[in-house]
């Protein structure tokens, strides 16, 4: 992997069907969030809390998209690779909402549980 390499595409598949992403695409993987718990007497204590993994993207809209497709993504597998050679697994994935067709543009969202980072070879 070249070191220099930044992230700017990602290539989205939902249950392997790659979709065309615009090279704005957001992915949080999800995770553990900490929050300070001041009491005044126990400075540094902490708490944590699962935050769900979240994909971002937007899409041109074209003949063969379908909103009743895209309204059935109730539990879906994401499959991010970022041109930097990581690929990121978010299973039981779920669409936010059918999206609003735009000057024939989309924008997904999707959330799950954490994603899974798999091993770059």
């Amino acid at each position: 992997m070249n070191p220099n390499k930044k992230v700017g595409r990602v290539t989205i598949k939902v249950d392997g069907d790659v979709i065309e992403s615009h090279p704005d695409a957001e992915i949080y993987v999800g995770g553990p969030e900490r929050t300070d718990k001041e009491n005044g007497n126990h400075p540094g204590h902490w708490s944590e809390q699962l935050k769900a993994g979240e994909v971002k993207c937007n899409i041109d809209w074209g003949a063969g998209d379908s909103t009743a497709k895209m309204a059935a993504w109730t539990d879906v597998t994401l499959t991010c690779e970022l041109d930097t050679g990581q690929t990121y697994v978010g299973n039981h994935y779920v669409l936010k909402a059918v999206p609003h067709i735009k000057n024939d543009k989309v924008e997904l969202e999707f959330f799950g549980p954490v994603m899974e980072e798999m091993k770059v070879a």
